[in-house]
């Protein structure tokens, strides 16, 4: 078409090098309409995308705030109960229903909380036990010197032998006291030696056969041959194994006191010919274990899950003349466990009992 003023972006057309005109091409009708909407379409496009990042950003804040709750409220509880902890309240526990980490963490912080508390009653019971047990002595030794003092006694031999034998009971249980608190400790100082516990569980039914006879009880050791050694302190396993022995001989002595020895069997009913206590000792694996059993009353269920406690008695009545201090028994559990063994009692009421402890082989 012919070149007009606007043309400014037409192409020119030449004939023999001169323009003749100029080439307009015009878009097809509804173009400017068309660019117009492909605009808006990106205009609401990016207002969308402006708007679910307002929205993103709104949903993340309100997650954050709520997450931040869910973990703050059992940290407060967590924190709140480690303050009265602290301040001496053993007795707390932090529910949690979460099976998260959250959950595993309020779950051990709840079985600390209890040994803990357990812990705490444990030592205020030793502490009155310890002063329950002190008391008696004390009070006969305090007696006995005031009596004197004043001359309701004489002052002689028969009468200051009282208050000795009181001092030796004091001396004994100071002694077991302060075994049991290094036992316990990790701290007991064992002298470990290759060990032979045939040659040991024969040394003990030699040391206490004399009693047994005067009691009326049977002694009997079975020990197996070419047992393995043990790495022990002999001193510490004679202890253990004496007072084993001499519980097992207290206790059968009592309850066959008085009943009628037979060896018949009536009924059915089998009745002890007489008192005995049985000392063995075997091949175990790994281990060697010594077994002390006896056809005494037995234990109950309760009273095995008690029996190695400190000042602990099957008889609560029982004096400490005939039932001993109630150490004895966690005494020997200390030393067995500080040799890296193990003690346990099986029982039956009225089928006596059989307390065993293993000892590793040496070198193991």
């Amino acid at each position: 078409r012919p070149r007009t003023a606007g043309n400014e972006d037409s192409l020119p057309v030449l004939l023999a090098g001169q323009e003749v005109g100029r080439l307009v091409v015009d878009g097809p009708p509804g173009l400017n309409m068309a660019g117009r909407a492909g605009q808006q379409f990106l205009d609401d496009v990016n207002e969308a995308i402006v708007l679910a990042g307002l929205i993103a950003v709104a949903l993340a804040l309100v997650l954050g705030v709520l997450l931040a709750r869910g973990l703050t409220r059992p940290l407060a509880r967590l924190t709140d109960a480690t303050r009265s902890m602290a301040g001496g309240d053993l007795d707390q526990q932090v529910r949690m229903g979460a099976g998260d980490e959250l959950g595993d963490l309020a779950s051990s912080f709840n079985q600390m909380a209890a040994a803990l508390a357990a812990n705490e009653r444990q030592r205020q019971q030793l502490f009155a036990d310890i002063a329950h047990e002190l008391r008696t002595p004390l009070s006969v030794i305090r007696g006995q010197l005031e009596a004197m003092l004043d001359g309701v006694l004489e002052l002689s031999p028969e009468n200051l032998s009282l208050a000795h034998e009181e001092t030796i009971l004091l001396g004994r249980l100071v002694n077991e006291l302060r075994a049991l608190s290094l036992a316990e400790s990790g701290q007991l100082p064992l002298d470990k030696r290759p060990l032979d516990l045939g040659m040991v569980a024969a040394g003990a039914k030699a040391a206490f056969e004399p009693l047994a006879e005067a009691d009326g009880i049977h002694l009997e050791l079975s020990a197996e041959p070419a047992l393995p050694q043990v790495a022990a302190d002999v001193a510490r396993i004679q202890q253990v194994l004496g007072n084993l022995l001499s519980n097992a001989m207290r206790h059968t002595s009592v309850h066959h006191a008085g009943a009628p020895h037979t060896g018949a069997h009536h009924a059915g009913q089998a009745q002890a010919t007489e008192p005995e206590v049985r000392l063995e000792v075997s091949h175990a694996s790994g281990a060697v274990r010594v077994s002390v059993s006896d056809n005494g009353p037995g234990l109950s269920p309760d009273a095995q899950q008690h029996v190695f406690d400190r000042f602990w008695r099957a008889d609560a009545g029982r004096s400490r003349e005939r039932g001993g201090s109630g150490l004895g028994l966690a005494i020997s559990k200390g030393i067995i466990i500080a040799h890296g063994g193990q003690i346990w009692v099986e029982s039956a009421p009225g089928r006596g009992a059989t307390f065993t402890f293993e000892l590793p082989v040496a070198g193991r």
